[in-house]
């Protein structure tokens, strides 16, 4: 009767861990979301710059006409 206690804790305690482990997953997941996110953020502002750039270009050209 004992031991089928201990048994009863440690699947208890398995199952525990195994949801802890999935969570971790989750957790490990969201932050390879939040790297994708600020690589998109980081095109934004190249792309923010370069049409900046092509801004000044249009200008320069529009002043040598």
């Amino acid at each position: 009767m004992q031991s089928y206690k201990v048994i009863k804790e440690l699947m208890q305690s398995y199952k525990i861990s195994d949801e802890l482990m999935q969570s971790y997953k989750v957790i490990e997941e969201l932050m390879e979301s939040y790297k994708v996110i600020k690589e998109l953020m980081h095109c934004y502002k190249v792309i923010k710059e370069l049409m900046q750039s092509y801004k000044i270009s249009d200008e320069l050209m529009q002043s040598y006409k």
